[in-house]
């Protein structure tokens, strides 16, 4: 937390109706300002808390994960060999109507249309059709990794975000 007025950081609860909530992070930078350059910035913070409306007053409770799934990192992304649009889909990709984002690969194939298939960087497994509904929500790219939750639900991540978050078994 943080003292708008003195420049204080200290942990635990907010003191004074001006404090400002600080994440581990931002207390840490604050603390290697000058007294003079941190009182503005907790300002500048605080201003920006009261500008927002849904901020919360203190930082969020942190989860660590600690579920298994299955993953594959994707070497490519391409649309699946002899499934062509319906004319309803290709006046979809060329009208934009209904709003709905279309996905192309770097040959300019629909894939939020006729979903894809993704080709596994792993050796040993082959390549698998996802959805155009999967392609749509998740925007899976080359180099991140398809998962599997053992509900089933399919998901995407992106490397970074997944070398970070699993470590495998």
């Amino acid at each position: 937390m943080g003292d708008p007025n003195t420049g204080e950081i200290y942990e635990g609860m907010l003191r004074n109706e001006g404090d400002v909530p600080l994440s581990k992070e931002q207390a840490e930078f604050l603390r290697t300002l000058k007294s003079k350059d941190r009182i503005k910035r907790l300002r500048e913070i605080s201003q920006g808390l009261r500008e927002a409306e849904s901020v919360p007053t203190r930082e969020m409770p942190r989860y660590k994960c600690h579920k298994e799934v299955w993953a594959l990192k994707i070497a490519n992304i391409q649309p699946p060999e002899g499934l062509k649009p319906t004319v309803a889909e290709l006046e979809a990709i060329l009208g934009g109507h209904g709003g709905s984002e279309v996905t192309l690969n770097p040959d300019g194939a629909a894939l939020a249309i006729t979903g894809a298939m993704i080709t596994p960087a792993e050796e040993g497994y082959a390549p698998f059709h996802v959805s155009a509904e999967y392609m749509r929500k998740h925007r899976p790219s080359v180099g991140g990794y398809f998962i599997r939750y053992k509900d089933g639900y399919e998901s995407y991540s992106p490397e970074k975000a997944f070398v970070e978050g699993y470590t495998k078994l």
